[in-house]
């Protein structure tokens, strides 16, 4: 991995059809828990017909990418993560943390 992945950066994964990206949702302090895995969200651009089936309440806009699905959370080992892609807008991360919170519970 050439940079350790941290919360709000879009990462791609290797999938069976290429690069997806994912949106981390986890701390640099998870990963070094010892699991060596992150929490992520997949990231759909928005026109992909997985996009148009997901409640609008479900989705956070990731600016330039398209729109993550707060309703599944992966855990993905980090060494799945092959390249970042880019990150979203420090001044969302308090909203993101208020939506992931308000899916998964404090």
């Amino acid at each position: 991995m050439p940079a350790e992945p941290a919360f709000g950066d879009i990462w791609h994964v290797n999938a069976v059809l290429g690069p997806e990206p994912r949106l981390v949702i986890s701390s640099r302090r998870h990963l070094r828990d010892g699991s060596g895995n992150v929490l992520a969200l997949p990231v759909y651009r928005r026109d992909d017909t997985m996009a148009k089936f997901i409640h609008p309440r479900r989705l956070f806009t990731v600016p330039g990418t398209g729109v993550a699905d707060l309703g599944v959370i992966e855990t993905l080992n980090a060494a799945s993560l092959t390249k970042p892609h880019t990150k979203i807008d420090p001044r969302s991360h308090g909203e993101l943390v208020f939506r992931v919170g308000q899916m998964i519970g404090p």
